[in-house]
């Protein structure tokens, strides 16, 4: 069997301890930066909503809403969410995280359309859509009441 040599080890090392750090120093940033959060949130409505205008007050009062909200009280969604923002070829290969990453985006993607008049315009793409929150009766848009 062939011993590592220590120049080799130390190098090993050295190196886990750098990404420990900055795994570490990262999630650190984006739990003190609600910025990042923000833009985050509002970069995953935009990327899934191609060529849809968004009111933008309404956007930001959602990002703020989302942001007050406990979605990002667990670490593993605020790591999700910060490695998808820094390293997202990263993001994209980890299967945990990747499966976290979707998970988060599909609930801050649900709460915007539910909350919006996404589901209830004759076109999306030609009229903007403005999210003024959850309905109080029903938030299923697809429900027919007789």
């Amino acid at each position: 069997m062939k011993q590592i040599s220590s120049s080799r080890r130390l190098l090993l090392l050295g190196g886990m301890a750098g990404l420990a750090t900055a795994g570490i120093a990262g999630t650190y940033t984006l739990e003190r930066h609600p910025a990042r959060r923000a833009a985050w949130v509002e970069d995953v409505v935009r990327r899934h909503l191609p060529g849809v205008r968004l009111d933008a007050e309404s956007l930001a009062a959602f990002v703020q809403k989302v942001l007050e909200s406990d979605l990002f009280e667990p670490k593993k969604n605020r790591l999700a969410a910060f490695a998808n923002r820094t390293v997202p070829a990263l993001a994209g290969r980890v299967r945990p995280l990747r499966r976290q990453l979707a998970q988060l985006e599909r609930q801050v993607l649900s709460e915007f359309l539910l909350g919006s008049n996404f589901f209830r315009v004759a076109d999306p793409a030609r009229e903007t859509i403005v999210h003024s929150g959850r309905f109080p009766a029903c938030d299923n848009p697809f429900a027919r009441f007789t």
